[in-house]
């Protein structure tokens, strides 16, 4: 029964006696009792909020929760707090904000309530990012028309390797800061000197550009027509470095390479042929080979010098021919009839795909 709460303790409330009811919008109305809290205060509360726990105080032990607390100095994980954050935007609970650093040296602002829980914030979030690798030095690379002398400050607040940045001197005199990001992938290649000398008409030895080149490329081209009369495409690069370009007026004064009788690989070098125009519009030396199978075929210098063509295809006829047997060290014939082999995998390569 309900008069059974009178002289009972809840918590810090001790029911003294009944109190006036509260009244609803309705106009029905609920029973309350009189408690006194141990702070000395009293309040009117419902017998079933008391039974259930919902109200164990008169307000004290909220206030004493929400106290005030001063977090400077202390070091909570990784995050070593400055001081509290005033400017920071109150959101609908009204918490406090405090400036912390981390030990990688970001500075971050952190919730309070983050800070107090145990499963709370911890780190600028540099606990949850994988570690990296030493960054590279690039000192004395070269990118495009940029040198790197040296590194620079890196951005502030931000977490190596992103922000690493990089003190380069352009071809033209001009410096230049850069990030680790924009020099490898091609993004800046120049002080920007490149944006504004490169227009139609503009002369580079025996070329004269004609118009950018279509497509989408990490190195921008020019379609370039040269005073022979030929065209083609060139790169910026080429064009700032090299002191005299040309379409192939620059190999005259050159001496060529004679490849006659050499042996590469398993191909014999036998004469010089025509040579091919490449889709740029060089033209590119070829040579007439003879391989040890007794075929004979027409390689281009390049792929000669690099050591790229060293047969005629029939050295990756007898590498796939061997793969019938084993593949990569693994017997092929029994496993690779279901697939298993190489589905594991995900894909299966050209030289097995018939056997399976």
């Amino acid at each position: 029964m309900a008069e059974d709460i009178i002289g009972r303790r809840f918590n810090k409330l001790f029911v003294l006696s009944w109190a006036e009811p509260k009244l609803r919008k309705d106009g029905s109305r609920i029973k309350r009792v009189k408690c006194l809290c141990d702070c000395g205060s009293t309040k009117a509360v419902i017998p079933s909020e008391l039974k259930s726990g919902h109200v164990r105080s008169c307000g004290c032990g909220r206030l004493q929760r929400n106290r005030r607390v001063d977090l400077t100095g202390q070091k909570i994980g990784r995050l070593t707090v400055i001081k509290e954050d005033r400017t920071h935007p109150q959101d609908a609970h009204r918490e406090r904000f405090w400036i912390c650093r981390c030990e990688c040296g970001n500075v971050k602002t952190v919730r309070q309530s983050s800070l107090r829980r145990a499963d709370g914030t911890r780190s600028c979030g540099c606990l949850h990012r994988p570690p990296t690798r030493d960054l590279p030095d690039l000192t004395g690379n070269r990118y495009g028309l940029l040198t790197v002398a040296g590194p620079a400050e890196p951005l502030p607040g931000s977490n190596r390797p992103y922000g690493q940045r990089w003190d380069c001197v352009c071809d033209c005199g001009n410096s230049k800061t850069v990030m680790t990001r924009d020099l490898r992938s091609g993004h800046t290649r120049s002080c920007g000197c490149l944006k504004g000398n490169m227009r139609p008409g503009k002369r580079f030895g025996k070329l004269t550009l004609v118009s950018p080149a279509p497509g989408i490329r990490v190195m921008p081209y020019w379609k370039c027509r040269c005073d022979c009369g030929r065209e083609l495409t060139v790169s910026v690069d080429t064009l700032f470095r090299a002191s005299d370009v040309c379409c192939e007026c620059r190999d005259i004064s050159k001496p060529k390479t004679d490849l006659v009788g050499q042996v590469i690989g398993r191909l014999t070098v036998l004469m010089e042929v025509d040579p091919v125009t490449e889709t740029t519009g060089a033209r590119c030396r070829c040579w007439l080979c003879r391989c040890s199978c007794g075929h004979e075929t027409v390689v281009r210098e390049h792929n000669l010098v690099r050591r790229n063509t060293r047969s005629c295809g029939c050295l990756k006829k007898e590498h796939a021919r061997d793969g019938r047997t084993t593949f990569q060290g693994k017997h092929i014939e029994s496993e690779c009839q279901s697939g298993i082999l190489f589905r594991r995998h995900g894909h299966v390569p050209v030289s097995a795909r018939r056997y399976i």
